[in-house]
């Protein structure tokens, strides 16, 4: 009943596989387990036009051309020589490499079969694809390759005056183009033919002449004898289903009698020891049993020796570095590492006894300074690639688009390092952001154009916090920041003070650390219109001026007078004035954009504030020296930081025109600078600082900012750079 349980099973599972999309192939009766391979619901097709889809595109005419009158009755190898031999005039060697993987994946198997849906549109016209070409010329169809030029002439003619409309071309599809292209009310000529046969070589000849004057458009259709097709298996796709034998077998163990105790010491003997199966080998050879038995014996001992020799523990410690070692050195390392995960244990023994490689030992090492054990990880030129859903046709494209462009990187003429930093930077500001490959860092961290809100290493406010980097390494919830009076994230924002945005911006990173996020914030002030011309010194205001009288220096721009503002409150009041100032306006701005608006909320906010923060200093009259509306306004003497500010940042190659903030040297600009996302990167970032304490690459005696930056592969000054 179990038997026939098992069987049912068996057999359901293999109908299920067989309704999904192929045919299931048992393997013969004598093998131990069962293979399933998984086939198309269509036959191969040859493998010549399969390589021509691989040239769609600039060599593909000269691909067709190169394929000899008789390459489509050619066999399988044949057909492929024939092929590798014309791709080797026309591509690189890496590019017959990346054809030859193609073709062993019938990559291109799919887009043919696509062509034969089209054969319906030259039925419909009455043409018959039982020969070896036909043309369609405006539904006319031709199977003599002389008769083209009258044919297209006389359509030419019908088709003169009338609009030219949709001519059902894909995209897909063989267009050849002339050098001058098609003139305007040319004929379409669709040539159904393979490629690799007497009559598609006459065809191309004529129809190329056509296309090459503009009288025609040639669109070369795929149109093969289909015949017998052999059939083609799905590569990439497979099943192996282990079967346990559940049959159990009476055997008696009694002793027979009459056999004696020579009998008895050969039936004791190992029939098959290191691949030597002696039992079939004394029987095929009985004068050499003598021989064979010492040979036994001989082998027996070695891998009695070999299995009871005790390896030391100390003899362990690099057999990680070893595998690899030695899965670096094998001439078929996919097969060793399959090996080496199956049957590790018996092979400890020849592993431990490698002799490791120092720089192979030093790249391993390095490479745990950034992966937790055990992770998988697959890169192709810095770009990582997710190994859970790639296939090997993705990894073809893949594989392609990478081989292309070095190959037009080294066209340039650069060396290997200029090219492999060219190949390795990111692609675009949001592939920077999206966690894929090497992330860019810019270093922005210059004191003189940089105003700095706090300081975790100096500031009271952080001075209960712990300072040992290890608290970074203490257990907290997931996603939670760890408060180390350490500067390990540094937060610049580039502030437009006319901006709204930019302000608002600014308020909720001034609200963050209020609310004590381990971070240190600074601000760099830019502005994008020209300041105005400075004014003759006979206009400017008495410092005694009533601070109630009219605004001085009305057409002062806005944002460059909030920037005046911010640097005499900073002066006068502190720190803090300057920067609640900042937040305030951003706040109050929401409710009143408008330019007059402006000015009106950025004085009453101005005097707000003046009056709420003490002054820190006196003036010549021993009374509090606090700053005032009129004198503030038109304070000049900051307006060359401003103009030099703007300009680092401008030669930084960051953008002027959209909100920016810079975390630890990774950019977020335009939609992507925001708070949420600010604080996502900085718990993103913690894991990469976590692994740095552990390892050790972050110490509390350098730097800490440098580190960081360092961390993750170094700052550059700009995007240039």
């Amino acid at each position: 009943a179990r038997d026939a349980t098992m069987l049912r099973t068996a057999a359901v599972g293999l109908a299920l596989l067989s309704l999904l999309s192929g045919i299931v192939h048992g393997a013969p009766r004598a093998a131990k387990n069962v293979q399933v391979s998984v086939e198309a619901p269509w036959g191969a097709a040859p493998l010549v036009l399969e390589a021509s889809e691989f040239f769609s595109g600039d060599h593909f005419w000269r691909f067709a051309a190169s394929i000899p009158a008789n390459g489509l009755a050619m066999s399988d190898k044949d057909q492929y020589d024939a092929v590798l031999s014309a791709a080797g005039a026309l591509v690189s060697k890496p590019q017959v490499d990346i054809l030859k993987y193609a073709l062993a994946l019938r990559n291109f198997s799919p887009r043919l079969q696509a062509y034969t849906q089209l054969w319906a549109h030259a039925e419909a016209s009455g043409c018959s694809l039982a020969g070896s070409a036909v043309a369609v010329v405006e539904g006319k169809c031709v199977t003599d390759p002389s008769a083209l030029k009258d044919t297209v002439a006389t359509c030419a003619a019908a088709k003169s005056g009338e609009a030219s409309g949709a001519d059902g071309v894909l995209d897909f599809e063989h267009v050849f183009t002339g050098t001058g292209g098609s003139k305007p009310g040319a004929v379409t000529v669709l040539l159904y033919a393979a490629i690799g046969t007497p009559t598609f070589l006459s065809f191309h000849a004529e129809l190329t002449q056509l296309a090459s004057a503009g009288e025609v458009k040639y669109v070369l259709r795929h149109a093969w004898p289909l015949g017998a097709a052999k059939s083609m298996p799905i590569q990439g796709y497979g099943v192996e289903l282990a079967i346990k034998n559940m049959e159990y077998k009476a055997v008696d163990d009694r002793k027979r009698e009459g056999v004696g105790d020579e009998d008895d010491a050969e039936a004791d003997q190992e029939d098959a020891i290191d691949g030597f199966d002696f039992k079939v080998l004394m029987g095929r050879r009985p004068e050499l049993k003598e021989d064979l038995s010492s040979f036994r014996e001989t082998l027996r001992e070695d891998v009695d020796k070999s299995n009871s020799a005790e390896i030391k523990v100390w003899a362990l410690k690099d057999l990680g570095i070893q595998a690899s070692q030695r899965v670096m050195l094998a001439e078929e390392p996919l097969r060793l590492i399959r090996d080496l995960s199956h049957n590790l244990p018996s092979m400890v023994s020849s592993v431990s006894r490698m002799r490791v490689n120092p720089q192979i030992r030093t790249e391993i090492e390095g490479n745990r300074q950034f992966m937790h054990p055990g992770t998988n990880m697959v890169l192709l030129n810095g770009r990582r690639l997710d190994a859970e859903a790639m296939s090997p046709f993705g990894l073809l494209d893949i594989v392609r688009h990478e081989t292309a462009l070095m190959e037009e990187i080294g066209a340039l003429g650069l060396d290997g390092a200029s090219s492999r930093k060219l190949i390795n930077a990111p692609t675009d500001p949001e592939g920077m952001q999206s966690g894929e490959g090497k992330v860019f860092r810019i270093d922005i961290k210059e004191d003189a154009h940089i105003n700095w809100l706090n300081d975790l290493e100096k500031d009271a406010t952080y001075a209960r916090w712990p300072k040992e980097l290890n608290t970074l390494l203490q257990r907290g919830w997931p996603g939670q920041m760890r408060n180390i009076a350490r500067n390990l994230y540094t937060g610049i924002l580039i502030v437009e003070p006319s901006d709204p945005e930019c302000l608002g911006l600014l308020a909720e990173m001034f609200s963050m650390l209020q609310q004590q996020m381990p971070f240190r914030a600074g601000v760099i002030f830019i502005s994008r219109t020209p300041l105005p011309p400075a004014a003759d010194s006979e206009d400017k205001k008495d410092d005694k001026k009533d601070d109630e009288g009219e605004d001085g220096g009305s057409d002062i721009p806005i944002g460059l007078r909030v920037f005046r503002l911010f640097n005499a409150l900073h002066a006068k009041h502190g720190k803090d004035a300057a920067f609640t100032f900042l937040a305030s306006y951003a706040d109050a701005v929401q409710r009143d954009p408008t330019e007059r608006g402006q000015l009106d909320l950025c004085k009453a906010t101005f005097k707000g504030i003046a009056k709420q923060f003490p002054a820190v200093g006196k003036n010549a009259k021993g009374k509090p020296d606090k700053a005032r509306w009129n004198p503030a306004s038109e304070d000049r003497s900051n307006d060359a930081k401003l103009v030099n500010s703007t300009a680092f940042i401008r030669a930084a190659g960051l953008p002027l025109d959209e909100p920016v903030v810079v975390l630890n040297g990774e950019v977020m600009q335009g939609q992507m600078a925001d708070m949420n996302q600010f604080m996502h990167k900085m718990s993103v970032q913690q894991q990469d600082l976590q692994r740095g304490v552990y390892f050790g690459k972050i110490t509390e005696k350098k730097d800490m900012y440098e580190q960081v930056l360092e961390l993750g592969g170094g700052g550059k000054k700009g995007f240039h750079l």
